[in-house]
């Protein structure tokens, strides 16, 4: 029985979309992750070169991040995908540094078993791993939706990927509202 690795590269060719990977065009054969209507529009995407998790690819105008773990074939990398639905910005080392993100309001609070709003204050935001963003930690802000957020816990447990749990915060005199900096102040100059 033939698998699918046995026609990617024909696949890929003719049926393969153009997608912008680290600043090269590739093509990739791009299926909806679900057939259900989601608020989340995630993708699958199967590719003949190696992709890693939190890695960000360029597709329909868009930016996503790799979400899921890889599954890889004998000649294929399959992977799930997600539409970033927001950059963010926060003062890491004194530095004013943006961040591709994922943002999801948190539905259940585990604490009481009560579900809870966006408006209740609590988020999570997703951004890839990488030098820069592994050294968010908690107490950092930033500001977003027109609301100002702190972090307080960082999940680090997926691979690729680190997870800020946030709750909405109080603005402080040192907040650009405007351009969405929090702590400007600690920017070095």
């Amino acid at each position: 029985m033939k698998k699918i690795d046995d026609y990617l590269e024909f696949l890929l060719k003719e049926k393969g979309e153009s997608i912008l990977y680290k600043g090269q065009e590739q093509k990739a054969i791009i299926s909806d992750a679900t057939d259900n209507i989601n608020f989340y529009d995630d993708k699958y995407i199967r590719i003949d070169f190696e992709i890693r998790t939190g890695d960000t690819i360029g597709y329909q105008n868009n930016i996503w991040l790799v979400i899921s773990e890889i599954d890889k074939n004998r000649l294929s990398y399959k992977a799930k995908i997600r539409k970033s639905n927001y950059n963010i910005k926060i003062v890491v080392e004194e530095v004013l540094c943006e961040f591709i993100s994922i943002i999801e309001g948190v539905n259940l609070g585990i604490d009481v078993g009560k579900f809870m709003s966006l408006e209740d204050g609590k988020i999570k935001a997703t951004v890839p791993a990488d030098d820069i963003s592994n050294n968010i930690d908690t107490n950092m802000r930033f500001i977003k939706m027109g609301k100002a957020w702190k972090v307080v816990g960082v999940d680090k447990s997926k691979v690729g990927l680190n997870i800020l749990h946030c709750k909405k915060d109080v603005y402080s005199a040192n907040d650009d509202k405007e351009d969405e900096i929090a702590n400007k102040d600690r920017i070095e100059v």
